[in-house]
């Protein structure tokens, strides 16, 4: 097995939130028909940290994200541990230990309102004999105060197709923020899978301030990217997969656009292209 790059390797972030070990995964391993996708990939994460994971296509990103929210389950010796406590593969539910994903098309609804999306997907309500009862007055007022925590002075009733691009990122965030509370999880971490990825740069910077407003309330997050302007500015360390193993986890601010170019792609590059 290739063995990391030990390259500006650093130690644990320097952030505002609470510290400790969030998540630690250790020779995580995925074979798809023979082929490896993952080999022996080892992560942490800190509380209250942003985590950037940057690649190039087919590097293993992806597949490292199923199997931390139980899309795939990985190779035998793979090991997960969560707050210091053993997790056992395959993860039946993310949610129940945790964890929450959200992916590039934010899974929202453009025809319901803000306060529907919020919690359409989440089994709640005033239980009766037949029907589940909700209580649209004590809704709204939940969604105003969730969305106030990430300055998002949102009318619960608003249509999600009249809202802007970050704003409907946000309350992507709060959706998965809320479904976690539901599953009476203890501690929160949310997996961003590439969610900048339409965004215009005003938009993108208005995101990674919600990010940023996450981790300074104790959430720890995972940012999958393939912007290095945009982790650079929002993550306290990021993690370079290549060819299915993580190369190096370096501070963003000590390292500039080429080297973090360098680990990608394996070697130096001369030009290259935005």
């Amino acid at each position: 097995m290739t063995k990391p790059e030990t390259h500006d390797l650093v130690g644990p972030a320097s952030i505002a939130g609470p510290t400790g070990l969030a998540m630690e995964a250790r020779s995580i391993t995925k074979n798809f028909d023979g082929v490896a996708a993952l080999r022996g990939v080892n992560f942490s994460l800190q509380r209250g940290e942003v985590h950037g994971i940057v690649g190039q296509n087919g590097s293993g990103k992806s597949t490292l994200v199923k199997v931390l929210t139980g899309y795939t389950v990985p190779g035998e010796g793979s090991e997960l541990t969560l707050w210091g406590r053993s997790v056992s593969f395959p993860i039946v539910s993310a949610a129940e230990i945790g964890i929450a994903v959200i992916h590039q098309d934010l899974g929202l609804i453009p025809e319901l309102s803000v306060m529907e999306n919020i919690i359409v997907s989440i089994g709640f309500g005033k239980k009766t004999r037949f029907i589940h009862r909700i209580d649209w007055k004590s809704e709204a007022k939940l969604c105003r105060k969730a969305l106030a925590v990430f300055d998002l002075s949102l009318d619960p009733l608003t249509l999600v197709r009249d809202l802007s691009p970050a704003q409907r990122a946000g309350v992507a965030i709060v959706r998965a923020l809320r479904q976690l509370q539901e599953s009476e999880a203890k501690d929160q971490i949310l997996i961003l899978d590439e969610p900048t990825v339409y965004l215009p740069k005003e938009e993108s910077d208005l995101l990674a301030t919600l990010i940023r407003r996450l981790a300074n309330n104790g959430v720890s997050v995972i940012l999958i990217s393939h912007d290095l302007r945009e982790v650079r500015n929002t993550c306290d360390r990021v993690s370079i997969i290549r060819d299915g193993i993580v190369r190096a986890t370096v501070d963003p601010q000590d390292t500039d656009r080429r080297e973090l170019i360098r680990l990608m792609v394996g070697h130096d590059v001369d030009e290259y292209y935005p």
